[in-house]
């Protein structure tokens, strides 16, 4: 049977509507099974139609023939079949990618998550040398599986850069040797800086930096502002706005009423809540300007006392742009 222009017109359109949303052995095997149809010619007028090799409709005729049924687990392609990974053609290589990055990961020394601060493609360039030729894309897709995660280190900073900034932030170890500088609310390391601010969410004072591990109300009674504050309160009537960080911390302090436990709030305390946060919420302004204005206090990677001189030097900064000082 003659294959005409109309016939390839028509197989060609079919193709088009139908072939994008198959996988790679789906296609294949639809384009061979019209070749089949279409007899003496079949081929040549299918892998025109469907812009594909020869080779490819030949051997999807192969496959319809073999009565194959489809790939167990719903597999494209026959186990085995594809490239070797890298990993497997070089058994050499997963050792010497552990053995880079193993004594910089970082991470919650409690939880199995690690990452690495080195960078993927310097790892690569590094395993190069070593005798081990690979991308950069396949050292992460390695140290991925490893258990490392792909993000960088929290702890960045335009500018100089403390020489052994990691290992200062090592040393400083808590009970059964916990990172006290592994925040684990915010998974990353990082410091804890109280911040006083006034009613108009201008900050005012900045405390010396703590680790970040510490609890708020921990690092607010070391700096001596539980007492202070609670002072203040009494004396002079002027009570603190806190988050619920600071629950029961002392009487000079105002936060939102915690939801009981089963419970839920009654109509007082959620009125409460909503002035409580509405009037904290601009007292909240202060972090924002601070970590707004200066990038260095939203990611730094110097030593943990150069965050105290950081944050004292952003808040003097600030008050004589905006002209506070007075």
């Amino acid at each position: 049977m003659a294959i005409t222009d109309e016939m390839l017109s028509q197989l060609r359109h079919r193709f088009t509507v139908l072939l994008p949303h198959l996988n790679e052995r789906q296609r294949r095997l639809a384009v061979a099974a019209e070749a089949r149809l279409l007899g003496h010619g079949g081929v040549r007028a299918a892998d025109r139609a469907a812009a594909v090799s020869e080779t490819t409709v030949r051997r999807g005729i192969v496959e319809l023939e073999s009565g194959v049924g489809p790939l167990p687990g719903g597999r494209i392609r026959a186990e085995g079949g594809g490239r070797k990974l890298v990993e497997e053609l070089d058994p050499g290589l997963v050792n010497a990618l552990m053995a880079l990055v193993e004594p910089d990961e970082r991470g919650d020394p409690e939880s199995p998550l690690r990452w690495t601060t080195k960078s993927l493609r310097h790892l690569a360039e590094e395993l190069a040398r070593q005798g081990h030729p690979v991308s950069a894309p396949t050292v992460g897709r390695l140290l991925k599986r490893a258990g490392f995660s792909l993000q960088g280190n929290a702890k960045t900073l335009e500018g100089t850069q403390h020489p052994d900034r990691d290992a200062q932030f090592r040393a400083a170890a808590g009970p059964n040797g916990a990172d006290l500088w592994w925040s684990g609310k915010h998974r990353h390391h990082g410091g804890n800086v109280q911040v006083i601010a006034a009613p108009d969410g201008w900050p005012l004072w900045v405390s010396p930096v703590r680790p970040g591990r510490e609890h708020d109300t921990t690092c607010a009674r070391a700096h001596g502002l539980v007492d202070a504050l609670n002072r203040l309160a009494a004396t002079l009537g002027i009570p603190t706005l806190t988050d619920l960080g600071y629950e029961n911390i002392g009487d000079g302090f105002r936060h939102p009423v915690k939801k009981p436990k089963g419970g839920e709030l009654t109509e007082p305390d959620r009125t409460f809540n909503a002035v409580i946060r509405s009037v904290h919420g601009m007292a909240e302004r202060a972090n924002a300007l601070l970590k707004v204005t200066f990038k260095a206090l939203r990611r730094v990677s110097l030593d943990p006392a150069a965050i105290t001189r950081i944050a004292r030097a952003a808040l003097v900064l600030l008050h004589i742009e905006h002209g506070r000082t007075a």
